[in-house]
């Protein structure tokens, strides 16, 4: 698996990725969708698509438990043969649940969807120069704001500087 001279690297397991901050990882999620070729558009027709079938299997399934439970309904007595011919309405749960998914993604996806398309064209596109000032600036995602921060000043703080410990 490792050669020896290679040591094994934590930042690249699933425990790191655990720790790194929701906009990171909400980032990489990105970043490794659009490797594989899913884009936003083809979320939102998985989402209707999904939404769709639903809708569909639950109508079909409330349509064959009223004729089902019709049949059945008459051969017990009393309060119960109604209440089993009244089941058929169960399957309105899910029947409402594809419905508003299909309406979510007609609506509120593509809404999203828009909003950001139209932020991909207001920012600012980076010039061959300023690309290649990015590339050469090295980002780090293993560090916070205050990591590290005091460990490059240059003279120490003086004694009567410091805060008593209380």
């Amino acid at each position: 698996m490792f050669s020896r001279g290679e040591k094994f690297d934590w930042s690249k397991t699933w425990v790191a990725e655990m720790f790194l901050s929701e906009e990171e990882q909400e980032r990489r999620k990105e970043e490794r969708e659009r490797r594989l070729g899913i884009t936003p558009e083809h979320k939102v027709n998985d989402h209707l698509k999904a939404g769709m079938i639903t809708a569909f299997v639950s109508f079909g399934a409330m349509i064959f438990l009223y004729f089902f439970l019709d049949a059945v309904a008459p051969h017990v007595p009393g309060v119960g043969g109604s209440i089993i011919d009244s089941i058929f309405l169960v399957a309105l749960i899910p029947l409402m649940i594809g419905i508003a998914i299909v309406v979510n993604s007609l609506v509120i996806d593509k809404r999203t969807l828009r909003s950001k398309e139209s932020q991909m064209q207001t920012r600012p596109q980076s010039t061959p120069a300023t690309a290649q000032l990015e590339s050469r600036i090295p980002i780090s995602s293993d560090y916070g704001v205050t990591e590290n921060t005091t460990e490059h000043l240059s003279e120490r703080v003086p004694e009567d500087w410091r805060r008593e410990s209380r």
